[in-house]
């Protein structure tokens, strides 16, 4: 899922105006593409590919996790995941997460680092000089929601924008000293919370983990107890005679029981079980295996991998089949897009501009007064898989138009050939770097129109002058001219 949507080695998201032709424009395209490559860069320099992926283990596991998106001191971006067991959220009235409570344990050493040690309570303060001091850690709550009492400035009749008034409160809190540590506030909501699947009235994700619990549990029973079956084949329990003494029998790997019958006749060493004991292990192994591949189908596994081995497939086969399993990844994927990476970007997007990092489009904004409308175009490669579906319906759709089209070509003025392009261009972003403007393909418009015109006005004045030429030539009193002349005369 990761090499999915979020690909290290190729770029996953861009950042384009809501206004489609405002995209068009050159000075837009530059500003837009420093924002991108800046965005990129960040991602590498922090430790957001290191820490993602664990994200998403937690939530296609157990249905939900957790991710902080916030400033770094190293970095300008600082992305870390926490576990699951000490968070708690809230949604707001649209189902959306925007209410985080997350406890957690610091030791006053590294408290003493974040906050600094005047906002720390006495005790924890005197604990440094303790001999257990690096080992005994103190309970932190985190809590973050939306904050009710933001002031406003009378002068711009705005919210002001220092920490206490910003869009979202942030509190951390000293649980056993019930002790304020630090307040201040967000621009927008720190943590990306995806959930996986949400049942009503259900706040907290589900994950494919929690279906596919029974059978995980079962081929953990089926490859305990096929261990020990290999085993007893390999080296299987025997018995022999007790010389008198008899014990409690023996049927693991490599036991050796003793019997009271030496003296008769079959006494000698020889394996508990009889010849076949073994034969149902070959069964066992397949059983095995499709009990793994009902695990793995639970997480969608033959949907993430559309070319399986040893079954060569054309193109136009691996896009058809591609189309079936995005139908079924869709509600996955969506949610994904929408709870993990949207607020991902967002947040990332505000720091980095706020922090003055994105100079071209800061001064375009400035200039022409732009609104600050942005969207989140997904470049990974199952956002690529979703529109060469929809490219594929309209090349689907131009393929039957054009046969009619030779019968009746009137039947095209229905089609604008410039919006076909653009919509190919939404398809494939990277179209768009190559795309003139509209002034630019105006300008070659007008430029070929009055080309085909100085040609047509050429073609007009040579023919008026072959026309006067062979005027010129002609005898007056030849023809028709003289009796046509004649019979003017006569009826006047």
């Amino acid at each position: 899922v990761n090499g999915m949507l979020t690909n290290a080695a190729l770029p996953w998201h861009a950042i384009e105006m809501e206004d489609p032709a405002l995209n068009k424009e050159e000075d837009v395209q530059g500003a837009l593409a420093e924002a991108n490559e800046v965005m990129s860069l960040q991602y590498h320099n922090s430790k957001f590919y290191t820490n993602i992926d664990g994200v998403y283990e937690e939530v296609l596991g157990f249905g939900e996790g957790c991710l902080f998106i916030g400033e770094g001191k190293k970095t300008p971006l600082n992305f870390q995941p926490f576990p699951l067991r000490g968070v708690y959220t809230d949604e707001d009235s649209e189902g959306d997460v925007d209410t985080l409570f997350r406890c957690f344990e610091m030791t006053a050493r590294r408290a003493i680092q974040k906050w600094g040690k005047d906002k720390l309570h006495d005790q924890m303060k005197q604990s440094l000089d303790a001999a257990d001091a690096a080992d005994k850690t103190w309970e932190i709550v985190h809590v973050v929601y939306p904050r009710t009492d933001r002031e406003i400035n009378e002068k711009t009749a705005a919210y002001k924008k220092d920490a206490l008034n910003k869009p979202f409160l942030s509190a951390y809190i000293d649980t056993k000293n019930k002790h304020l540590i630090d307040e201040g506030g967000y621009d927008e909501f720190p943590y990306a919370v995806p959930r996986l699947f949400i049942m009503a009235d259900d706040g907290y994700g589900r994950g494919l983990g929690w279906n596919a619990l029974a059978d995980t549990k079962m081929l953990n029973t089926m490859e305990k107890y096929g261990i020990r079956g290999w085993q007893k084949a390999v080296d299987p329990p025997t018995v022999g005679p007790d010389e008198g003494m008899s014990m409690p029998l023996k049927v693991g790997p490599g036991a050796h029981n003793y019997n009271s019958n030496w003296d008769k006749p079959g006494s000698e060493v020889k394996p508990l079980y009889g010849a076949g004991h073994s034969t149902m292990l070959p069964n066992y192994e397949q059983k095995c295996e499709q009990k793994r591949e009902q695990i793995r189908n639970f997480f969608f596994y033959k949907q993430f991998r559309t070319q399986q081995e040893g079954q060569p497939r054309t193109a136009q086969e691996i896009i058809q089949i591609a189309s079936e399993n995005l139908k079924i990844l869709g509600p996955l994927l969506h949610r994904l897009q929408e709870e993990l990476l949207k607020p991902i970007i967002t947040r990332s997007f505000g720091i980095l501009f706020r922090k003055g990092m994105f100079p071209k489009l800061k001064a375009l904004l400035d200039q022409k007064r732009i609104p600050n409308a942005f969207k989140i175009v997904y470049l990974s490669p199952i956002a690529k898989a979703q529109r060469l579906y929809e490219a594929q319906e309209l090349q689907n759709a131009f393929s039957l138009l054009l046969p009619i089209a030779q019968v009746s070509p009137e039947m095209l003025d229905n089609i604008d050939v410039d919006k076909a392009y653009d919509e190919v261009a939404s398809l494939y972003p990277a179209l768009r770097k190559i795309s003139r403007t509209d002034e630019e393909v105006q300008g070659i418009r007008d430029e070929r129109q009055k080309k085909i015109a100085d040609e047509q006005a050429k073609l007009d004045t040579e023919r008026l002058i072959a026309g006067a030429e062979i005027a010129s030539k002609t005898d007056p009193n030849a023809g028709l001219l003289p009796a046509l002349s004649g019979n003017i005369g006569a009826a006047a």
